[in-house]
């Protein structure tokens, strides 16, 4: 009896770990199907907006601090995270303009010459958090890598 209840511990699935290959699978096809759609692009980041927003708020109400190298890289990316925002703004709207200053330009132009490297160091770099605040930022660097893999190239 304790050997079948042993076998069946050892096979059994965390919902977490389903529903974070869940969220893998909809992050790898929801570029292609956004592809196109500004507003899609707009909702999704107003949630991940709403994620790093969370992020912070849960990395200030963290009970224990920590002046690790773990906390200081997951600060560094939650600021990257942060900063970037605008950039999508600015690279959805349709008002193009604007984007001819030279201060807009000077922004932007790390997104777009190093965009890749850049999306991706947000999305690996997030996991350095604790807590809640791991979490808001996973979740918020992945829902910025979506419209990132759907945008193609940068008018910049």
């Amino acid at each position: 009896m304790n050997s079948t209840a042993n076998r069946r511990q050892m096979f059994q699935i965390r919902p977490r770990f389903l529903l974070a290959c869940a969220a893998c699978v909809v992050a790898l096809l929801l570029p292609d199907s956004i592809r196109g759609h500004r507003t899609a692009k707009e909702i999704i980041l107003v949630f991940a907006a709403i994620a790093i927003a969370a992020g912070w708020v849960f990395l200030f109400t963290q009970s224990e601090r920590s002046s690790s190298w773990r906390a200081v890289i997951a600060f560094a990316i939650s600021l990257y995270l942060t900063l970037s925002l605008p950039a999508y703004l600015l690279e959805l709207s349709p008002l193009r303009w604007f984007m001819e200053h030279p201060a807009v330009t000077v922004y932007a132009k790390p997104w777009v010459q190093w965009g890749w490297m850049l999306i991706l160091t947000g999305v690996v770099g997030s996991f350095f958090g604790s807590g809640r605040a791991r979490v808001a930022f996973v979740v918020g660097s992945v829902l910025l890598l979506v419209p990132w893999a759907g945008m193609g190239t940068w008018v910049y």
